[in-house]
């Protein structure tokens, strides 16, 4: 390959990761693998309506955020990530219109009890964004509370890729209610640990803009402390789960991979290696269980 096909073909790349991140396509891909990986440890078949909510809803929420935040200085913006979708903004407002049409036209296939969670937990999406609770005479959103954030995207996260598959399956109500609430609980920590490494590389931009996240509260060092923590607590949580030992090591790697990730978690590290290589993982746990399950 010649040097002018080379650099055309190194330009084109670049700009489908950055077209694959920063539209969040490859997040509501993440959260399409969380629920594969939540029907595949609880030994049921996929449901693929189910999958393409995962897929849309995230699309749709994680978008909508991204617009609702964009003001007239986003295009004088040093985030790449703003300045993509500022620069992107018409064809972003036109995807994310047509992908929330189809999750809620999805919504009217699930169960009463499904439909219930995905309510509550697109209500906790919401009070998270825009301010609803009254305190005195003002109005706040959850995330003006002081080191929420991280804990309830992880709870958020939880709902809709370990709860609501579960809930559609019945899973509740059966044999599978202890699984599943140790499944749970591994994707609140996994998904929690992973999100803290994004507050500690926003903590100078928070603290200046008076946004109590946890790294502002109590520093980065301590953060990367709380998350190395909630990592073992999942591997714990993944040796004594009903899966097999393939599986359960499986998961356990992943985790250590992860940690690995957040100890090097620096505000000096690009866009990707939190948006591709963090959030990755969550592909790569559903990769490493399936190949382990073959083995």
């Amino acid at each position: 390959m010649g040097y002018l096909p080379a650099l055309a073909f190194r330009l084109a790349l670049s700009r489908f990761i950055e077209a694959l991140v920063y539209s969040n396509t490859f997040i509501a891909l993440c959260a399409v693998a969380q629920g594969c990986l939540t029907y595949r440890l609880l030994n049921e078949e996929e449901n693929s309506l189910m999958l393409s909510l995962l897929f849309f809803g995230t699309f749709s929420v994680y978008n909508l955020s991204a617009l609702l935040s964009l003001s007239c200085r986003s295009a004088f913006s040093k985030n790449n990530r703003t300045k993509w979708i500022y620069t992107n903004t018409t064809s972003i407002r036109w995807l994310t219109s047509v992908s929330l049409v189809l999750a809620i036209s999805l919504s009217f296939s699930l169960h009463r009890g499904s439909t219930s969670l995905l309510l509550g937990l697109a209500f906790l999406v919401f009070a998270y964004q825009q301010p609803v609770f009254p305190f005195g005479k003002k109005l706040y959103k959850l995330r003006s509370v002081p080191g929420l954030k991280v804990f309830i995207i992880g709870l958020v996260w939880t709902g809709a890729c370990t709860m609501l598959p579960a809930v559609e399956l019945n899973a509740l109500n059966t044999d599978c209610l202890g699984e599943v609430m140790n499944l749970s609980a591994r994707q609140f920590l996994l998904i929690t640990a992973i999100t803290i490494p994004f507050d500690i590389r926003d903590e100078k931009q928070d603290s200046y803009y008076g946004i109590r996240t946890l790294p502002v509260l109590i520093g980065a060092s301590r953060s990367k402390l709380l998350a190395l923590a909630m990592l073992l607590s999942y591997s714990l949580l993944c040796i004594f789960s009903a899966g097999s030992q393939a599986e359960q090591a499986a998961q356990v790697l992943i985790a250590f991979a992860v940690a690995n990730l957040i100890l090097k978690t620096s505000p000096l590290r690009s866009d990707f290696y939190y948006y591709l290589l963090l959030d990755g993982t969550l592909i790569a746990n559903l990769l490493a269980v399936r190949l382990a399950g073959a083995v």
